[in-house]
């Protein structure tokens, strides 16, 4: 931690195998990367697209191009 402070880096300490703050991280980072202006420029082939996850309690649809 105290090297990601020295280069200025974000740090988000996680867990993938207790899912502890890997939400959180991911958030940070897609915060962090939206406040960067030169992704955010006109002409960048970068799309500024907001995703909203699924409810883990929603059943699988069927009829999919995998079922």
């Amino acid at each position: 931690m105290a090297l990601g402070k020295e280069l200025g880096c974000l740090f988000v300490e996680c867990s993938a195998k207790t899912r502890e703050n890997v939400e959180r991280c991911f958030e940070e980072l897609a915060l962090k990367i939206m406040e960067v202006p030169s992704l955010l420029e006109e002409g960048s082939n970068i799309k500024r697209n907001i995703l909203k996850q699924k409810p883990e309690n929603q059943p699988p649809q069927s009829g999919g191009c995998c079922s």
